[in-house]
């Protein structure tokens, strides 16, 4: 398996046999602020109060971010050295301890995204599933990180040979008006499709792309894979 660079700004990129995330895939700012919302009333006690868990709340923020840069740097490290089952191997306890501890953290969540990467790229598709599905929660609306997670969850099922799972979450990203990675689910679709033996399904995306995103990276190859 290629090696790929990871970074707090730019998650791990993933392939399969039939779904590659995009080098488009979005990146990632995490800032490390917690905005605390609070009520007027009992003006001492809510000063003392909100003193108090501002302190132990940014404590806990920068701890989980230090943790996560922690795991993420030592994750490289082992896969520029070994593979990536080695490295989720060497990473796998620090992970699940931070998520353990700080699963309701920026840092936290964001520490849910990578290691589900990791997860998918070592081949352990039912955790990468469970995580990219608490990752949906934790971020319902936004919409960007969304198709990075849908994308996570085609690439998760594919791996496992449940080709219905996962173009059903490619078909979501294609129903996205919004969506940015149209042109990249609608390849993998018709790449899904023809191994489930759905040629009619494939070549329809495969024009789908050749028809409607002729500056799409995708376009020769959907050329190609119409032309057989």
């Amino acid at each position: 398996m290629p090696k790929k660079k990871i970074s707090r700004k730019e998650l791990l990129k993933t392939e399969d046999e039939f779904i590659t995330f995009s080098t488009r895939a979005l990146q990632f700012i995490m800032t490390h602020k917690v905005r605390i919302a609070y009520g007027v009333g009992g003006f001492l006690v809510l000063v003392i109060l909100f003193s108090g868990f501002r302190y132990f709340s940014l404590k806990g923020e920068n701890k989980a971010s230090a943790l996560l840069d922690q795991g993420l740097e030592q994750y490289q490290t082992v896969l520029d050295q070994k593979d990536a089952v080695q490295a989720y191997q060497k990473v796998q306890s620090d992970f699940n301890n931070l998520l353990d501890k700080y699963s309701g953290k920026k840092s936290g969540k964001l520490a849910r995204i990578s290691f589900a990467h990791i997860c998918l790229n070592a081949g352990e598709y039912d955790r990468a599933i469970e995580l990219y599905r608490q990752a949906l929660e934790d971020f319902d609306r936004d919409l960007s990180l969304r198709d990075l997670l849908l994308s996570g969850l085609a690439n998760s099922f594919a791996g496992k040979k449940d080709y219905s799972a996962a173009a059903s979450y490619l078909e979501e990203i294609v129903s996205t008006p919004e969506s940015i990675l149209k042109d990249e689910a609608l390849f993998h679709l018709g790449r899904i499709y023809a191994a489930m033996g759905n040629d009619e399904k494939s070549r329809y995306a495969f024009s789908k792309i050749v028809n409607e995103y002729k500056g799409s990276i995708y376009f020769a190859l959907a050329q190609e894979k119409l032309a057989g």
